[in-house]
């Protein structure tokens, strides 16, 4: 499939992101860590391919771990999640989105919503009916993305935690999303 190139604002060629049908989401393998380890960098998270080589290999022998990579036919790995269970006393048991990217080329196309879609189906299959997220007040972009694909409680700079909002029904459970500052 050909994509036609579009001229950007600095008047140099970029390619746009293909379609979503053209979009995979699938389970994260070893051979992933270079591409996540790029965008773990791009989120501000120094990283080097051994480093996230070895921390992927103890994350994927985890049975409470997901990490999931959306993958395009010509750029390969575009965007990565990773879920974990996470069990306390004083609640009940349930998802943590432990990171979320998507390369800035390709933000704005539902990526991040077809991995987070992604993560809810693993939480439910696990009979888990809470997602949660913790995302850093300075990721105003990341925010803005939580509130248009979400009904998201927004907590400030207070150091407790947001309001829980509804996330979209599924049919297992409805699940729910809380952003943390």
């Amino acid at each position: 499939m050909h994509y036609p190139s579009l001229s950007s604002s600095k008047g140099t060629m970029k390619k746009p992101s293909p379609p979503l049908h053209a979009l995979r989401i699938r389970k994260a393998a070893l051979p992933d860590a270079g591409r996540l380890a790029a965008l773990a960098t791009e989120l501000r998270y120094p990283s080097t391919v051994a480093e996230v080589r070895r921390r992927l290999r103890r994350v994927l022998k985890s049975p409470g771990h997901a990490v999931f990579v959306a993958e395009t036919f010509g750029d390969g790995v575009v965007g990565w999640a990773h879920a974990f269970v996470h069990a306390l006393v004083e609640t009940d048991t349930f998802a943590e989105v432990g990171g979320l990217v998507v390369d800035t080329r390709h933000r704005g196309r539902g990526i991040g919503e077809r991995l987070m879609s992604r993560v809810e189906r693993w939480a439910g299959a696990r009979g888990l009916k809470s997602v949660y997220l913790r995302s850093n007040v300075i990721r105003k972009d990341a925010h803005t993305f939580y509130e248009s694909s979400r009904t998201v409680s927004r907590k400030g700079a207070k150091p407790r935690r947001a309001r829980f909002a509804p996330l979209r029904r599924c049919r297992f459970a409805p699940l729910r999303l809380c952003v943390f500052a």
